[in-house]
């Protein structure tokens, strides 16, 4: 869902929106990572910080959500849990 969105916008977008984008793939096993994970990504047009840390507890997660999380001044000012592209999209208006 995210790839498909972020696909859709300018090359710039993140930049622009002042946007990181986060991926946890501690669950993916280091084999496939290595071999199929980290190649695929090198393909997207946009950046992706990366965790592997399976017991990273820093970021809040919902099953089958994707975590937006609002920073104003340094510090968290929303936490928003989107499973589809129209509510990711919402975000940014």
């Amino acid at each position: 869902m995210i790839n498909g969105f972020l696909s859709s916008k300018n090359i710039d977008f993140l930049q622009k929106t002042h946007t990181i984008f986060v991926s946890n793939i501690s669950s993916t096993p280091v084999i496939i990572t290595k071999l199929f994970t980290i190649p695929k990504l090198r393909d997207y047009k946009y950046d992706i910080l990366l965790i592997y840390d399976e017991n990273n507890i820093k970021f809040l997660k919902k099953e089958d959500k994707a975590s937006v999380y609002s920073i104003l001044n340094g510090e968290i000012s929303n936490i928003s849990y989107v499973s589809t592209s129209s509510e990711l999209e919402n975000i940014f208006k």
